[in-house]
């Protein structure tokens, strides 16, 4: 997103606001993950792949779409047979779509969403990991990453923690944890020390 937390144009036009770098960095977490998931709007506005095409891969990331009310268009570029797409077309709670996915072996989900999925998996408390990168422009007409929650409380804070900061050509990447994930690693390095 740019300085001022903007992802795209009033008009939804969101291409190129980071470098090269980024993008190709963006494409490696999806290869990490296994998984990426979308809302409906980023389906139809970015007409998103959700592929790997600047990092190597032997499979392609599970391609996941939040589309309740079963109104996208089947021909969108994600439902290609580029890789594999689950259509989630009804209303579930994200906890139980999570839940389903883990039966299906994926353990991380990478969350590409607009400001309307990111708020949700914000507000259910799901973000274990952010991963965000910067851009030096600004938008001030623009779309904001993600939608107020309503809170005005500093006590509604998200819990995370900055881990990293680093310098891609013009841009930052910054990444953050929540402090469940952090209090976790930091309990199992202990007991693999013990062991």
């Amino acid at each position: 997103h740019t300085l001022d937390g903007k992802i795209g144009l009033p008009s939804g036009e969101s291409q190129w606001i980071t470098s090269e770098d980024a993008r190709t960095d963006a494409q490696r977490l999806r290869a990490e993950c296994g998984c990426v998931l979308i809302g409906r709007k980023t389906a139809e506005r970015d007409r998103a792949r959700l592929t790997v095409r600047d990092w190597p891969v032997k499979n392609q990331p599970l391609r996941v779409v939040l589309d309740p009310r079963n109104v996208l268009d089947k021909s969108l570029p994600v439902f290609s047979d580029e890789a594999e797409t689950i259509h989630v077309n009804a209303p579930t709670s994200l906890e139980d779509l999570l839940a389903d996915l883990f039966q299906r072996g994926v353990t991380g989900v990478m969350v590409e969403g607009g400001p309307t999925t990111i708020a949700k998996f914000f507000e259910a408390g799901l973000v274990d990991r952010f991963v965000e990168y910067v851009s030096p422009n600004i938008l001030p007409d623009g779309l904001a990453w993600t939608i107020p929650s309503g809170s005005s409380r500093l006590t509604d804070q998200t819990g995370l923690k900055f881990v990293e900061q680093k310098k891609l050509t013009n841009d930052l990447r910054n990444i953050l944890e929540h402090r469940n994930l952090l209090d976790f690693r930091a309990s199992y390095k202990c007991e693999s020390k013990d062991s």
